[in-house]
């Protein structure tokens, strides 16, 4: 150190006493030619000199906002912007309610995903999938950022106001409030099911049950959506704020659910999921507004629409009183195939034999997604996740077609959402169980967790009922008074003859099968004898064999392989049923039977011909459903000319004047006398199927049907 330091002042000295190269004058001389050279520089000097003056500063200013925004914490709270990462989920959140496990989720930035760092078990029902996700990102720009007064509405704002829709949101909500009030005029049975009267037993009471309408699936997001906005444009703003669905529910589960609430009610890719959230006094003005916007629009007449009885709901459930624990029937709810049969809580499955319902099993191992499965609703997990929900294929509701339908053509009708009821002393009852629901509790007649339950509720929901009102001729003589009650079934050709308006159907007669077992059992005389013969379709097609009868795709067209004598005591069962009926609505009318039409009144009915009107409403129909000649084989390739290969629904082609379906064709009909039909069938000719001809049978027969008159007697 020291002999550095030596180093250093031999240095200094030398420096010291070193002779100076140029003198001071000379030195100043040379820097005023400088600076007078500098005073005449080009414009275009100077101005790359501001230029780069402003650079820097420019620089040094965003360098400096910069340091100061990210040393600011207030400015690092995550906020809802117009992009994927719309669900605001953060590091270390806890998912599950249930078990309070966490798990660490971090979010690809570059590419909109959420990232699943650890995969231990949790209750991934608080996460919304990447392809949910991708549903609500859809035109992000107009439907998260710039939202329309339509959907604002619903979103949680302590700052409300009543919305105005737009003059696009008003044609368009106009347009699906028409396409829900066309489907009542005629009860389209794409939404509506009949369901007829009869009698069943719910906690040892005899129940008797008036036939009604009920909507085929729970209320929809998007038609109860329609009745809201609907009450925007007629400016009925207290029953708005009634009927409004509280979307808070959701997080009351946890703040997880934060996307649910905010696009649940509003976001198009929930229009077909079943609305929930609501308050009863809300479903029930929901029906209210359906009938009076129907009543301004048509002039037929028709039922209040309304919240159904428990009893109703209940026969409609276990279709025809059938007392199954599940709406499919039988004690499992499972099928065969071990897949689930309703949108509930199954539990844990590790096994998970049935996965048709995931939306990723033909993803190739290649592709990034093949460890992930997808349910019905869009939830992404993976494969090896095990959780309480997602093994029926569903996480949250799913849509509310979804699932195979019960024998009346119900939907849901067990889980998804639980479905408001009015119990026999008036009290709310809400029946099925729901998506969160265990399997005990979604049993037709389990005793439900919604008693008395009329607040919103994510659980619940509806589907309404109108009571049967036949509207057609009013009935004289059967009760010695005018009522608008026809014999069930028929039309009416004079004061004493009512005659039925299509062939005996596969659903009418299942109903007196039904009827047998329930009273005789099923080891008895009376219901064996009341079997159809389903060998009378022979080699022609086995599957026919096998499904005709059974299936109920089928339920509408006519019963086929019946006897002469089976006819008979149908005709003499449904006398007694109808008295019955009667009897129940406190009517007194017994002087009637219904039969086999004679040969005579059959041939009176087949003579009205067809009116212009039907030519008007019907024209793409065929009147009838015969063989086929060479000529009608020539018509569009694989579609035949009646549109028919062997029997049709029984109102398919034309009515005659008196409203009479397939008096011609599709069946040849039984008639009083023994042994003859008339009116041809898909088997016979036209020359076989004229009003003159008799055709001959001796037993069952696939081409061979039959209907019923109904005959008051002075």
């Amino acid at each position: 150190m020291k002999t550095m330091n030596n180093n250093l002042d031999n240095l200094f000295e030398s420096a010291r006493n070193q002779s100076p190269k140029t003198t001071f004058s000379k030195t100043k001389e040379q820097f005023l030619v400088n600076v007078n050279q500098t005073s005449n520089a080009t414009g275009k000097a100077k101005f790359l000199t501001l230029k780069n003056g402003l650079i820097m500063l420019a620089a040094i200013t965003t360098i400096g906002i910069s340091v100061m925004y990210l040393m600011n914490p207030s400015n690092n709270k995550k906020e809802v912007v117009n992009t994927l990462e719309t669900i605001n989920i953060e590091n270390n959140i806890v998912l599950n309610d249930e078990s309070n496990e966490t798990i660490k989720i971090e979010r690809n930035r570059d590419k909109g995903k959420i990232t699943f760092v650890s995969t231990k078990t949790f209750d991934a029902k608080n996460i919304i999938s990447e392809n949910r996700q991708k549903k609500l990102a859809v035109n992000l720009k107009s439907s998260l950022v710039t939202v329309t007064s339509a959907q604002k509405e619903f979103n949680v704002d302590d700052s409300f106001h009543f919305p105005v829709l737009t003059d696009e949101e008003i044609k368009e909500n106009n347009n699906q409030k028409e396409k829900m009030l066309k489907q009542l005029t005629k009860f389209d049975k794409k939404k509506y099911v009949y369901i007829p009267s009869g009698t069943t037993k719910i906690d040892e009471r005899e129940v008797s049950v008036q036939a009604f309408y009920m909507q085929n699936t729970e209320v929809s997001v998007l038609e109860y959506r329609t009745f809201l906005h609907d009450l925007i444009i007629q400016k009925r703003e207290k029953d708005f704020f009634v009927a409004k669905p509280d979307q808070t529910q959701w997080v009351k589960m946890g703040e997880w659910l934060k996307p649910m609430q905010d696009h649940y009610f509003t976001h198009p890719a929930y229009d077909d999921y079943p609305i929930n959230n609501i308050s009863r006094e809300g479903a029930e003005l929901y029906c209210r507004w359906l009938n009076e916007e129907y009543s301004k629009k048509y002039s037929n007449q028709i039922n209040d629409v309304r919240i159904p009885a428990t009893d109703e709901w209940i026969y409609a459930a276990s279709a025809d009183g059938k007392n199954y624990p599940y709406p499919w029937g039988g004690p499992y709810y499972r099928n065969s195939n071990g897949c689930y049969l309703a949108n509930f809580k199954p539990g844990i499955d590790t096994l998970e034999v049935c996965d048709n319902w995931n939306k990723l099993k033909n993803v190739k191992k290649t592709d990034s997604l093949y460890d992930y499965k997808q349910t019905m609703d869009d939830v992404k997990l993976p494969k090896n996740h095990e959780n309480p929900y997602s093994a029926d294929g569903g996480y949250y509701t799913v849509k509310v077609g979804s699932y195979n339908p019960n024998d009346f053509g119900l939907y849901c009708m067990s889980g998804n959402v639980a479905e408001m009821t009015i119990d026999k002393d008036g009290n709310p009852v809400s029946k099925g169980g729901s998506w969160k629901s265990i399997g005990a509790d979604i049993q037709i007649n389990s005793k439900t967790l919604f008693e008395g339950v009329t607040t919103p509720s994510v659980e619940i929901g509806f589907r309404p009922v109108i009571t049967f009102l036949d509207s057609r001729k009013p009935l004289i003589g059967i009760m010695g008074k005018t009522t608008s009650d026809l014999p069930p079934g028929t039309v009416q050709i004079s004061n004493e003859l009512y005659f039925d308006a299509t062939e005996i159907s596969n659903f009418s007669w299942k109903e007196y099968v039904y009827w047998q077992a329930k009273i005789y059992g099923k080891t008895s005389n009376e219901y064996k004898e009341a079997l159809p013969d389903t060998t009378v379709w022979g080699e022609l097609n086995k599957a026919y064999t096998t499904h005709y009868y059974s299936h109920p795709a089928y339920n509408n067209y006519p019963v086929i392989g019946i006897s002469y004598e089976q006819a008979l005591a149908f005709c003499k069962w449904r006398t007694e049923r109808v008295k019955q009926l009667y009897k129940i609505n406190n009517e007194i009318g017994s002087d009637f039977e219904y039969r086999l039409p004679t040969q005579a009144e059959w041939e009176n009915i087949a003579k009205a011909g067809y009116s212009s009107i039907n030519a008007k409403k019907d024209g793409d129909k065929h009147k009838f459903n015969l063989k086929k000649s060479k000529a009608d084989l020539e018509g569009v390739a694989s579609k035949l000319n009646d549109n028919a290969d062997v029997t049709a629904p029984t109102e398919a082609y034309w009515p005659n004047n008196y409203g009479v379906y397939n008096i011609i064709g599709n069946v040849a009909e039984m008639v009083q006398e023994k042994g003859i039909a008339k009116g041809g069938s898909w088997k016979h000719t036209a020359e076989e199927a004229s009003l003159e001809n008799k055709l001959t049978y001796n037993k069952p027969a696939s081409w061979l049907g039959f209907r019923c008159v109904c005959e008051v007697k002075k």
